[in-house]
């Protein structure tokens, strides 16, 4: 799936969303594993349906190819001396020559309960970031740059979050005494972005688990072709085998709401322990009925 986000122009310091559109280009990868014919198909469409023209275009990188480290920066640490201690860092604990890589990292501007700052540093394989820019600008896009796939997550809960927080306002989570923290599951077909962020904190995992999982757990149950499972995924009330259909994908949820949970446990070691305030279900995967409800182990 290739997807636009149109948002309208934009000033001063603070980026506020006045306007959005979405469109989105479902295309198939191809065996051999270069997707690139059918990617520029794909924009190509895209373009004919979306008013892109000569806009800059940023491209988020997917969770699948980074490398993550979670670290905690000296509190006395000046933004010169922070981007020094980032890429000790990353030389020291990301397995592959720097001169190999694009580095991004996030540096939280709320000081840690025991000192210091959460930071957090994400590589990416320069070969495959240029190999994609390029083929994006022969697509004719005017590409700004790409942001990895847990970065677009992060600033777009931040622009959501002041209308959530006044929604909820009032709403105290479980443990009241401990650190607020949401969580955002980020569902797409091949994998899931999980994002927990916290007040002064942020740390992120990527599962190999998507909706195409539950196509395949559909399509075994009921032996049918992907396709047709995939329309008993997205509107399973209405499918003529709804019980063994959603039985299927119930099954299906129980692998990445064991990893989720192994998740939030690790999390702790990075940003402490917190009280989950608020569960929030992103990408193609929010718009299955249900779904949230297995991830979080209810049965029906």
């Amino acid at each position: 799936m290739v997807s636009a986000v149109l948002l309208s122009r934009t000033s001063g310091d603070r980026l506020v969303i006045e306007d959005a559109q979405s469109v989105s280009i479902p295309f198939r990868s191809g065996g051999s594993g270069n997707d690139s014919p059918a990617l520029l198909q794909a924009i190509s469409r895209l373009r004919e349906l979306a008013p892109i023209g000569n806009a800059p275009v940023w491209v988020n990188y997917p969770s699948a190819g980074l490398f993550v480290r979670s670290v905690i920066l000296p509190p006395d640490t000046t933004p010169k001396r922070q981007g020094e201690f980032i890429l000790q860092e990353a030389k020291a604990n990301i397995p592959t020559p720097l001169d190999q890589l694009d580095l991004a990292w996030w540096v939280s501007d709320v000081p840690a309960a025991g000192g210091g700052f959460h930071a957090i540093i994400l590589g990416a394989r320069r070969e495959y970031v240029e190999s994609r820019i390029e083929l994006l600008r022969r697509a004719g896009l005017k590409v700004a740059g790409m942001i990895p796939d847990p970065f677009c997550l992060w600033m777009a809960c931040r622009q959501i979050m002041p209308l959530v927080d006044t929604a909820a306002k009032g709403v105290a989570p479980e443990g009241d005494h401990l650190p607020r923290g949401d969580l955002w599951l980020h569902v797409g077909g091949q994998q899931t972005t999980l994002l927990l962020s916290t007040r002064c904190a942020m740390w992120t995992r990527t599962l190999d688990w998507g909706t195409d999982a539950l196509a395949r757990a559909v399509s075994k149950e009921l032996r049918t072709t992907i396709d047709t499972a995939y329309r008993a995924v997205i509107d399973p009330l209405h499918h003529e085998r709804m019980g063994p259909a959603l039985r299927a994908m119930q099954a299906a949820c129980v692998v990445p709401r064991r990893e989720i949970a192994l998740t939030l446990r690790a999390a702790e070691s990075a940003v402490g322990t917190v009280a989950l305030s608020r569960v929030f279900l992103t990408g193609p995967g929010a718009r299955l009925p249900l779904l949230l409800d297995w991830l979080a182990g209810h049965e029906f």
